[in-house]
């Protein structure tokens, strides 16, 4: 009787821990999340975050390994490193709208030249040619400088440049379709010369290839399948085989080596499906893109 209070007692303390365990390292990973949010933030809006991705890749291999504490330690580093960045986020800011403010300080000039283009010239004159004779004439003006339609037509070229001056910055930043890429590629680094027949139990070398275009730092996950032909796209009711997660910065790719297997002959079909963590709201996010190979595994002939 009383052994088996011990037991029962020791169950019990075994799946308290175990909860404790599942519930720190989801609070682990959770930091790291918020860190991969802060530096997608910044980066989006220009601030060089180069560093703290390639410390968060590090904390995604940690975790991948089971060290969720040394995971959370690189995670609160560049939480730290995130608010002394700050900073450069406004100057980012000032950078974006120091156009606009020069081209309303131009325009309110030009504007003000131009109701005050007769005195001004008047002085000019004065003060440069005042030895000249002043003769009456017939009260028109003999120069472009009073024509009002060739005035207007300076007026709309200059407004126009400084229009596009003034929205540049943010039309090179934020004015982008975002978009992400996955492929696989063969042995030799290109997307040709895919493995297509292959014998059970033989190695299969290939490559994943993935590209950010999404205009700011992305943590990508992707999903590798191995399914009969039957399935012809995702979503894939089957358990990937393998996990790959990488954080790019905008406008970078990554190539990921992998060694697969098939122990059976027949038809397969090898997929590879994108995800992301949407930096809005955390979240594991399917992109709707994916790739797969074909492949025939056959039994080895010997003559």
């Amino acid at each position: 009787m009383l052994k088996g209070r011990w037991m029962w007692l020791a169950l019990v303390l075994t799946a308290l821990l175990l909860v404790i365990v599942d519930v720190s390292s989801y609070s682990q990973q959770n930091t790291v999340l918020i860190a991969y949010r802060d530096i997608s933030y910044l980066g989006a809006n220009g601030v060089n975050v180069t560093k703290d991705v390639s410390l968060l890749n590090n904390a995604i291999v940690l975790m991948e390994s089971g060290n969720y504490t040394g995971a959370q330690s690189l995670a609160n580093e560049v939480i730290k490193d995130t608010q002394s960045l700050r900073g450069s986020f406004y100057v980012s800011i000032i950078y974006m709208v120091l156009p606009g403010i020069i081209s309303i300080i131009v325009i309110i000039t030009l504007i003000v030249m131009y109701l005050m283009r007769e005195r001004i010239i008047g002085k000019l004159i004065i003060k440069f040619r005042s030895h000249y004779k002043v003769i009456k004439g017939s009260g028109k003006s003999r120069t472009m400088l009073f024509n009002e339609e060739v005035l207007a037509v300076v007026a709309a070229i200059i407004v126009v440049f400084l229009v596009f001056f003034s929205f540049y910055p943010a039309i090179n930043r934020y004015a982008i379709e975002p978009y992400a890429a996955i492929a696989f590629l063969g042995p030799n680094g290109t997307i040709t010369q895919y493995p297509s027949i292959v014998y059970p139990d033989e190695p299969i070398n290939v490559s994943v290839y993935v590209y950010n275009g999404m205009g700011r730092p992305i943590w990508f996950v992707v999903y590798v399948y191995v399914t009969n032909t039957s399935f012809i796209e995702p979503p894939l009711n089957a358990t990937p085989i393998m996990t790959l997660q990488r954080i790019l910065l905008n406008n970078e790719s990554w190539v990921q080596g992998i060694t697969l297997s098939i122990n059976k002959t027949g038809n397969y079909r090898v997929f590879a499906t994108l995800w992301m963590y949407d930096p809005n709201n955390l979240e594991l996010k399917y992109l709707n893109t994916y790739v797969y190979l074909t492949l025939n595994a056959t039994s080895q002939s010997f003559p």
